[in-house]
């Protein structure tokens, strides 16, 4: 069990790092649409907490909800990452990542807010995702809470 830890300690940083690095400036992963932006992140120092399993489930359907309305199925995908930021706790990110032999997925990570007792999906993307000006559909996401994640905008002006 001790191995198992450190194993998930290294390696989930690690596989949301290499989903992050992996991803380019094209369009809209796991979506049948493309989006840009200008905007990029850059790391930063991390802050965030263990997620309680019944927040982790809520926020499993929350993404499942908005692949399933992008055309996306589950089973062309996994949760590579999904953490909530110790600095607001209304924000989580996560990752996704094809699934073994799927071909038609690209990797993305993207944020979940709750807002009114509710996780939704406000940004999912493979670029600049919760930066200024924030692609069509992807929602903008205050810095601090960014930074709490290890990322930042490059775009001048987000605070």
């Amino acid at each position: 069990m001790g191995r198992l830890r450190r194993v998930a300690k290294i390696g989930v940083p690690v596989v949301l790092a290499l989903t992050l690095a992996a991803c380019g400036s094209s369009g809209k992963p796991g979506s049948k649409s493309s989006g840009k932006s200008n905007a990029t992140t850059k790391p930063v120092p991390v802050t965030t907490t263990t997620i309680p399993s019944t927040v982790k489930n809520t926020l499993t359907a929350a993404i499942a909800a908005y692949e399933t309305a992008q055309g996306v199925t589950a089973s062309e995908y996994t949760i590579g990452h999904l953490q909530t930021s110790g600095v607001d706790s209304s924000w989580a990110l996560f990752s996704l990542i094809p699934t073994a032999g799927e071909v038609n997925f690209q990797n993305g990570y993207g944020f979940a807010h709750l807002t009114s007792g509710n996780w939704s999906v406000v940004g999912f993307g493979s670029s600049g995702v919760g930066c200024p000006p924030g692609a069509a559909g992807n929602q903008v996401v205050p810095a601090k809470v960014l930074a709490g994640f290890n990322l930042a905008c490059s775009t001048p002006g987000h605070s």
